[in-house]
């Protein structure tokens, strides 16, 4: 028997990796008698760590699940691997490799087999057949090997049609992942073309069974996971198996599990509105592909979304402050140049989600857009991630200007930590984007990065910024900033930059307070300050309760006692 081990390495340490998990299971159930572990690293370990973990289990045939987060990290292993036990089958799989499999297998001696596609029907037999020292692998679907000095690809695989879930998770594993996330899919494929995703290229769309799906939701229920993602690429395609599967969770909300799903807006139903503003605050995340707001952007891309009906509902979602909501841009696309991004920009910002993101177009192979690149005049990087550098309508130095921006919009606004400062400032600029970039032109005359800002350096930054460009505005920004800190946290000292005290906790005007309006509850749940009140922040002493968060992160706050009397 062979000692089979299946690696992955993550982006992150809360992340865990379903892929592996769902070749281990089709493999096992399938014919395949040697014993197969798992093993799961992130591309932050040290490689020698890595490589060490590996070596250790002495296997005989390893496999590396790979993306384009991983796949330098995934190389440079496999040659260090291959030289320590030149006796051990590599074989990688993923869309990073099954999208490059003869390039890669052509510059790199040490891989011997790629899997493309779909990977448990072709992982299942290729293990099969290494289990039985078999030679020839012509009649292998989906697989890249070499046979003597040239490289052969046999033909894809029919998608299965499953019927039941690819991998189920049980008490024991999910125990095991305890504080990571668990990735679970309850359908496959997508309805959608977009031309920059390699999820359109898998043209059947299946959905997994009801009853199990459920039954999983269930034991994650009861293991109060802390979240649940859902990989499916349009979860609510099907509208009525999305009104069952949320109807379910908030029928069994433990109070503690969040789910996350990606939808697409324009296709949310009366019913699933309505569903959703009942939720309980935190039990569902929604993150929404916008990409953009120009028609003939979204046209270019073959991306079928009506940006009117999607704006009206996101909006009515977030009125609700029940339900995050995550919002996605990508700079790059076809027919977008900067003013049309800064429009898509405004459009979403006006929204205000929870987080935006916006990212940067990266060329997938395979995609259809990769074909179409020389068409837009798309120009990316040749190495992983395979990021724009610029396209006919984006320059480099445009792209350039929207990276630094992107890291403002990260620090200042996704973070959650300057809600007030920003509704102070945003208002004396034409524009979100408009301010956002005289904030950026802020930082290079200070001569600093956003990393270099420091836990309380972005406050500073507000406060230079506000300094030039309305002075008048300063002793109210310093109001907000305060309540803005104190929202995030019990506070002990004020950096002195901001030049306000702390309201003492244990003088008589708190304690009265605090009889009168916080009975039962411990001095350590929260904290009681005075402000003066502005346009954003009430005048008086407001009490911030740390047990319980908004969806922007910040403490539960009210007001308990208002006054032009500050405290002596």
């Amino acid at each position: 028997m062979k000692k089979i081990l299946l690696v992955a390495i993550n982006a992150k340490y809360i992340h865990s990796n379903l892929a592996i998990r769902c070749l281990k299971a089709y493999a096992e159930q399938n014919g395949v008698a040697s014993p197969i572990s798992l093993q799961e690293y992130t591309i932050n370990q040290n490689p020698s760590e890595i490589l060490e973990g590996i070596i250790s289990q002495n296997p005989d045939i390893v496999g590396f699940s790979c993306y384009i987060f991983n796949i330098e990290t995934t190389l440079r292993l496999v040659q260090d691997l291959k030289a320590v036990l030149p006796g051990c089958v590599i074989f990688l799989g993923g869309p990073e490799a099954g999208t490059r499999s003869l390039d890669l297998m052509e510059k790199y001696n040490e891989i011997d087999f790629i899997i493309r596609g779909e990977g448990e029907r072709p992982t299942a037999l290729l293990l099969h057949a290494l289990e039985e020292n078999n030679s020839s692998f012509s009649d292998l679907p989906s697989l890249s090997y070499r046979l003597e000095d040239d490289l052969i690809e046999t033909q894809l695989s029919e998608p299965l049609h499953h019927e039941s879930l690819p991998y189920r998770y049980t008490k024991d594993e999910i125990e095991a992942l305890e504080h990571k996330i668990i990735y679970f899919e309850s359908s496959r494929g997508c309805p959608f073309r977009c031309s920059y995703c390699l999820s359109s290229v898998d043209k059947h769309l299946r959905f997994f069974p009801m009853a199990e799906v459920l039954d999983q939701l269930k034991l994650f229920l009861d293991c109060r996971v802390q979240q649940v993602k859902f990989i499916d690429r349009t979860f609510n395609c099907d509208r009525e198996r999305a009104l069952a599967i949320w109807r379910f969770l908030k029928e069994n909300d433990n109070g503690v599990t969040n789910f996350h799903f990606e939808i697409a807006a324009e296709l949310l139903s009366h019913e699933l509105m309505e569903l959703l503003e009942k939720m309980r605050p935190g039990l569902i995340q929604l993150e929404i592909g916008v990409q953009s707001t120009n028609l003939e952007t979204l046209t270019a891309i073959h991306r079928k979304a009506d940006w009117n009906t999607a704006k009206e509902k996101i909006a009515r979602i977030i009125a609700k402050k029940n339900v995050h909501i995550h919002l996605d841009l990508i700079a790059g696309l076809p027919k977008e140049g900067f003013s049309s991004f800064t429009c898509s920009f405004d459009d979403v910002y006006a929204l205000q989600p929870h987080q935006l993101q916006f990212g940067f177009l990266k060329l997938l192979a395979g995609s259809l857009l990769e074909s179409e690149a020389d068409h837009y005049g798309i120009v990316c990087r040749r190495y992983p991630p395979y990021e724009v550098l610029r396209t006919a309508d984006l320059s480099f130095g445009e792209l350039a200007f929207l990276k630094q921006v992107e890291a403002l919009v990260d620090l200042f606004y996704n973070s959650g930590r300057f809600r007030s400062s920003l509704a102070l400032l945003e208002p004396l600029f034409e524009t979100p984007f408009s301010f956002y970039s005289e904030l950026k032109n802020c930082l290079a005359r200070e001569k600093v990065t956003v990393h270099q800002l420091g836990k309380y350096g972005g406050y500073q930054l507000l406060l230079k910024f506000c300094e030039s460009r309305e002075p008048s505005l300063l002793p109210a920004l310093r109001q907000a900033v305060k309540y803005d800190i104190f929202a995030r946290e019990r506070v002990q000292v004020l950096p002195p930059f901001l030049g306000l005290s702390i309201t003492r906790q244990n003088s008589d005007k708190v304690r009265g307070l605090a009889s009168a309006h916080l009975t039962g509850k411990s001095p350590k749940e929260y904290q009681v300050e005075y402000f003066n009140g502005n346009s954003v922040i009430p005048e008086g002493y407001t009490c911030f309760f740390y047990g319980k968060r908004d969806l922007y992160g910040n403490a539960e706050t009210k007001l308990l006692y208002g006054s032009c009397e500050r405290e002596r």
